[in-house]
């Protein structure tokens, strides 16, 4: 399977969150998402990766929000690049309103691009090292920190950087009971993998 990565940085895209020149030679791997595509079983490789701050932007979109037409963006970049997967992360900031905007847009998505594009993806509440914590067992509900509480957790057990990230979720049995939108997140990673 040919994936399309899109994160906020480098944490979810690893080597992926750099400019095309250097991505060639680097020896970073490629990020939490593809990590996570991987332990669940997933085969593949990254044909292309996108930071969210770097999607193109549309004002149209009818009653959309910028989060909503941004999301859509991305499946249809990933679609002409002949991926057969999207898969993507946001950060919710602890907005509750993102989450659900991002969550409706992908249950649409999902069903317009059907079999064309498969589309894995889930807001990641507060941020993505909020999933690593859970996966370390570092704290029983890492959702409930803020994203301060949850960088500071990580760089206390040296969970700071994307290559710390990969090898604690390849040593990891995936265990989400402690984050929410993690175990939503493998739960479709999952059903890809049947």
């Amino acid at each position: 399977m040919k994936v399309y990565l899109a994160g906020e940085g480098e944490h979810e895209l690893g080597r992926w969150a750099q400019s095309v020149e250097y991505r060639e030679a680097s020896t970073r791997a490629d990020g939490v998402l593809f990590a996570l595509f991987r332990r669940a079983g997933l085969e593949g490789s990254v044909l292309a990766g996108k930071r969210w701050r770097d999607i193109r932007k549309y004002r149209a979109g009818g009653h959309a929000t910028a989060e909503q037409r941004a999301l859509h963006q991305l499946a249809i970049d990933a679609a002409e690049q002949g991926a057969d997967v999207l898969l993507w992360a946001r950060d919710t900031d602890g907005d509750s309103d993102r989450a659900k905007q991002l969550k409706d847009k992908h249950v649409e998505l999902k069903a317009s691009f059907d079999a064309e594009l498969e589309i894995i993806g889930e807001p990641a509440n507060p941020c993505i090292e909020a999933w690593i914590v859970a996966l370390a067992g570092h704290h029983p509900t890492p959702e409930s920190l803020s994203v301060q509480k949850l960088e500071a957790l990580t760089k206390t057990h040296q969970l700071d950087t994307e290559q710390a990230m990969v090898d604690l979720i390849n040593s990891s049995e995936l265990e989400t009971s402690r984050s929410r939108s993690l175990a939503d997140f493998v739960a479709q990673l999952r059903v890809a993998a049947e």
